[in-house]
Parts: C-alpha cells; structure tokens; sequence
C-alpha cells in the first residue's frame, strides 16, 4: 500500500471535512503491533506500539492492512488526533481499551468477520458520531462506548445477544437505538444517562432480562415497548427517566426491582400483570402525575404505600379475591 492509495481511500471519505488532511501523516500497520509509517517525508520506519502513542501521536488517519488479524490492549489509546481508522477484512479481534480516549476519532466500521470486542475498545471517543458494528460478533462488550457524548447513531450486530455494563454510558446525543430480536440481556447500567427519546425492538424480540439501572437517568426517554418475553426489571432500570410517559408491561414479567420506575415524574398509567410475583419497595415512587394504576390484589398495600408521593391520588384498580 502506498501513498497514493491511501490518499484514495481517504478521498472517498467524502462525507466529511477534510481540510486536516493537507498536513497528512499516514500509517500503515502490519501484524503484530509493529507499523510501517507512511508520510511526505519518511519512506518507510518500522515503529513499536510505545513508540507510536509517544511520538507519533499527532496521525490523523491509520489503515491497518491485510496482514493484520488481532489489535492488542490499548495500542491506539489517546491518538488525540486521529480522525479516521480503516480496518482490514481480514480483522478477528480488537482488544481491551484499544482505542479509548482517542477524542478526534469521527466514523467507525467495523468490518464483518470481527468476533471479538475488548472492554472499553471506544470508550471516551468524545467526537464519534457514527458506528457500524460487525454482524459476526455476538455481543456488545462493557463499556464499549462510555462517555462517547457525540455518537449519534450506532447499527448493533443483528446476532448480539448481551449488551454489557455501561456500554452506552452517557451517550447523549444517542437519541434512538434499535434493539434486534437476538438480545436477551440489556446489563447493568447500559444505556445510563444516554440521551435516548425512543428504543425499538425489532420484531417480537427476545429480551428476557432488563438489569438494574439499564436505563436510568435517560431523561428524554418517552417510549418503550417490551417484547412479550421480558420477564425481568432490575432496581432503578428506569429511576430518573422523567419523560417516560408510556411503558408497557408484558404477561410474562415476573419481578420488577426496587425503585424500578423512581421518579417517573411524567408516567400517568401503569398495569402489572396479573402473574406477577414480585414488586420490591418504592417501584413507583415519586411518579407524581400517575393516575391510574392496574395490580394484583397481593400488592394493593403496597401500591398504597406510594400514593403520598403523587400529586393526586392515583385510580387503583384490583380484583379483590373475598369478594
């Protein structure tokens, strides 16, 4: 690859400013965490991972090439700069925080063929606005992008099955996210204080389990609609979300956490189902503007219970079981 054929690829980026291109630095990347630098002046040198995050910190652009099939812990960590990254297709692997705090960095795609994705691989890429992941791996890994407060759309794999821990942790411009039928488990924390209006899920949807705190603090979220086959909502999975207006609760939830719907100040009605088995305390508290409430009769007291906290008192609706 030489620099007239990177300088191609770069060219076809056409969707964004490349005015920072005119004092362009290139870098190719062989296997093994040794590179080949490619620039105006240097012909060719042959670099260490140590090196490049010391003093070739200012690239712009990597293309990693063919040759190259595992990227290892953090061998791309604070590139200030860098702005655009090309994977090869042949790509297996990206390890833990391999790119994290690389601030600069705008557009992601991961190449199909890529199973493995380390812990916080793109945490703290501030200026990330757009990432395709590969079809090929099966789950999102935690903290994957924590604090990537300029991610604006985001395609998850059609056959991921986990979303782990805090992996969309304050991603506030992520105002929509669609949820493919594959996942079962949304983690703890996943989409905490992300600036979500909307979540889809696509089809009838497996997710079975909603953890705790998964989507708290997400206070622009005003819908969400669970599959049939969600059986569990972890403590606080949507405390704080104060523009929840609607949420419906399938046959099938079985237990909802502690604090599960704190301070919904803007929910007016909620129906649990009638197999329910397990409500914890303060499910409901501070959901001042609810006015009707559906339960099974076992729970009555404590629906009641949090009937100070609402601005009126709320319809409660139960089948009492002596009558």
């Amino acid at each position: 690859m030489d620099i007239a054929s990177v300088k191609n690829l770069i060219s076809n980026l056409n969707q964004y400013d490349h005015s920072g291109f005119k004092a362009l630095k290139e870098m190719i990347f062989p296997y093994n965490g040794y590179g080949a630098i490619w620039s105006e002046d240097i012909n060719k040198a042959i670099i260490k991972r140590e090196i490049l995050r010391s003093d070739y910190s200012d690239f712009i652009f990597i293309l990693f090439d063919e040759t190259v099939t595992y990227l290892h812990y953090q061998v791309c960590k604070e590139l200030y700069k860098l702005r655009y990254v090309l994977f090869s297709e042949n790509l297996k692997s990206i390890d833990d925080n391999a790119f994290e705090n690389c601030q600069s960095l705008k557009w992601l795609r991961i190449p199909d063929g890529v199973k493995i994705l380390g812990d916080g691989c793109f945490a703290h890429c501030k200026q990330l606005e757009d990432a395709k992941l590969p079809d090929t791996t099966t789950y999102i890994p935690k903290d994957m992008f924590f604090n990537c407060v300029n991610l604006k759309k985001v395609v998850l794999p059609k056959n991921v099955d986990m979303i782990g821990k805090r992996a969309f942790v304050k991603c506030e411009s992520l105002k929509e996210i669609t949820i493919p039928p594959s996942i079962n488990i949304i983690n703890e924390g996943a989409f905490w204080a992300s600036g979500l209006t909307t979540v889809n899920i696509s089809g009838l949807g497996m997710v079975l389990q909603i953890s705790n705190m998964a989507f708290a603090y997400c206070f622009n979220l005003k819908e969400i609609k669970l599959p049939l086959s969600t059986h569990f909502i972890g403590d606080s999975a949507f405390s704080h979300c104060k523009s929840l207006e609607t949420i419906n609760l399938p046959d099938a939830i079985e237990y909802i956490g502690e604090g599960a719907f704190n301070y919904c100040i803007s929910l007016k009605r909620i129906i649990f189902p009638e197999n329910i088995k397990t409500i914890r305390n303060m499910a409901l508290n501070m959901c001042i503007n609810l006015t009707y409430i559906k339960a099974p009769y076992e729970f009555v007291p404590r629906m009641k219970s949090h009937i100070h906290t609402f601005i009126q008192e709320p319809r409660l609706e139960y089948q009492d079981p002596f009558e």
